[in-house]
């Protein structure tokens, strides 16, 4: 069995703004993805102390050159996103620059690549590079699964149909972007086999009037209220009715109760929480690393049948499903993604009465 070393990840910087990782470690074997884990370990723990991408790389890197086994290397990219003003400033050591679209016309713009993979050499410094997002620009990143993917014939997916398949899609929704390189992708490949790890992340800038929230909490009941309050204030400003928000508020919190009893267990573990209003309809998007479960495939409760005839379990699901206006699972790059979707105009319903 190959084990694949791409990895992406999300993190909660001391001073509110949020970093973005993405890297892909040299070779697919067992001793990649420990040494992707033990890379992943080590950004979080660096960027926990300093909000500056090159330092960020330059101490990761001078942790990671000390103890690399010999050939073993992680090409990373990490940077420091402001959602206020609208800017992601980044280093990368040696990894596939971003490209940029522009919203105006869907012109591509690429970044400069700049440094050496982590892990490479001690003592290495990295140059910070600055994008600037205008209200609906796309930024693109991507491990070299995506352009080297290759058909029947031999033949590489390569940067101009990367280029071309963003370019088609880059007036819509970051997802929409994302499944059509995926497509595009596949579709290319035709029935071979994928031979390298496919890892993206679409950013979309999205007009100022309209709300965001990105953070990541602990796998612990003391964070359901930070949760209420985020899932509150983005609400109260879209304009929702209070009953919505109550409804959100306990779809949101029994998702994540689900993840803390039945993911991790008890255990401690990460909870990416992204929360978007835009054109009338909230998107809640739950991101845990907990082994895979999708909620969506569970069996409705049977309410008709007597209290001690009902299998433990399945209301909380339940309750998800019928207090959002949509569910929906992902299951990529080993995470568990549940979106529950919330639409402003549509009005609310009991999630379940029992005849008397």
């Amino acid at each position: 069995m190959e084990v694949g070393g791409d990895f992406y990840d999300f993190i909660t910087l001391p001073h509110g703004d949020h970093g973005l990782v993405i890297a892909d470690v040299a070779g697919k074997s067992i001793p990649a993805a420990l040494f992707m884990a033990l890379s992943r370990m080590i950004i979080r723990a660096s960027a926990a102390h300093q909000s500056l991408a090159t330092e960020v790389l330059r101490n990761a890197n001078n942790m990671i050159a000390s103890d690399a086994t010999a050939g073993m290397f992680v090409t990373l990219l990490f940077g420091v996103l402001d959602g206020e003003a609208l800017t992601l400033r980044y280093a990368n050591a040696g990894h596939p620059t971003p490209l940029i679209f522009k919203s105006r016309d869907c012109s591509f713009e690429e970044e400069v690549a700049c440094g050496i993979a982590l892990g490479a050499k001690e003592g290495v410094s990295y140059e910070e590079q600055t994008i600037k997002f205008g209200p609906g620009d796309v930024a693109v990143f991507y491990t070299d699964g995506v352009t080297e993917a290759m058909n029947t014939k031999g033949e590489l997916f390569g940067m101009k149909r990367l280029i071309g398949a963003v370019s088609k899609t880059c007036q819509s929704p970051a997802e929409e972007i994302m499944s059509r390189i995926l497509e595009e992708v596949s579709a290319f490949r035709e029935d071979r086999e994928q031979n390298d790890d496919i890892t993206l992340v679409v950013l979309k800038a999205s007009p100022k009037s309209e709300e965001h929230a990105l953070f990541s909490v602990h796998s612990r009941d003391e964070e359901i209220p930070r949760l209420s309050q985020e899932l509150e204030g983005i609400m109260s400003r879209a304009g929702f009715s209070g009953k919505q928000i109550l409804d959100m508020q306990l779809a949101v919190e029994e998702a994540f109760i689900n993840i803390i009893r039945h993911g991790y267990h008890g255990a401690y573990g990460a909870v990416l929480i992204a929360m978007d209003f835009e054109e009338g309809r909230l998107k809640v998007k739950i991101e845990d690393d907990a082994p895979p479960f999708d909620p969506t495939k569970f069996q409705e409760p049977d309410f008709s049948a007597d209290l001690e005839e009902r299998p433990v379990g399945g209301l909380g699901i339940h309750l998800m499903r019928s207090l959002s206006d949509e569910m929906r699972y992902e299951y990529e790059n080993g995470k568990n993604r549940l979106i529950l979707i919330k639409i402003k105009d549509r009005p609310s319903i009991e999630p379940h009465q029992e005849a008397g």
